[in-house]
């Protein structure tokens, strides 16, 4: 799906897209190698208008400008 969502198809408009990993213990990943793999498999299906770089540049600032921390209540 992330292809659709960085709109590298015609089926739909790009959206803000954030790569996140869950659990890292359950599955075994980090960041990293997130971005590794989405990486590799952009290299293999950009369209050419586009380098993949710049498509994980933007992944990564949207990460920043949207992330969260877990921040403890005060009280």
């Amino acid at each position: 799906h992330v292809f659709r969502w960085l709109g590298l198809t015609r089926s739909c408009p790009p959206v803000t897209v954030v790569v996140g990993s869950d659990d890292p213990g359950i599955f075994s990943t980090n960041l990293r190698n997130e971005y590794a793999h989405l990486l590799r498999e952009l290299g293999e299906k950009c369209d050419g208008h586009r380098r993949p770089e710049e498509i994980l540049e933007r992944l990564i600032i949207s990460g920043k400008a949207y992330r969260f921390t877990s921040v403890g209540h005060r009280r």
